[in-house]
């Protein structure tokens, strides 16, 4: 889920480009975008992201 909300949140064209590949059946082409396009490339920022949802920069709005 974490890994999911920080691409979405931070790095949308890259999600769409891939969803738009597998959408359109071509399963070989989304991978390629997961796999050469994005792979390691956002490890660190994912880190600092990640320590700063632990922190609770990723809660959402306080119930009423």
């Amino acid at each position: 889920y974490l890994a999911v909300r920080y691409m979405t949140e931070r790095h949308p064209d890259d999600v769409q480009r891939m969803l738009a590949r597998f959408r359109a059946g071509d399963y070989a082409g989304g991978y390629a975008v997961y796999h050469d396009g994005i792979g390691t490339r956002y490890d660190a920022d994912f880190d600092q992201w990640l320590t700063a949802c632990a922190a609770g920069a990723c809660a959402g709005p306080a119930a009423a």
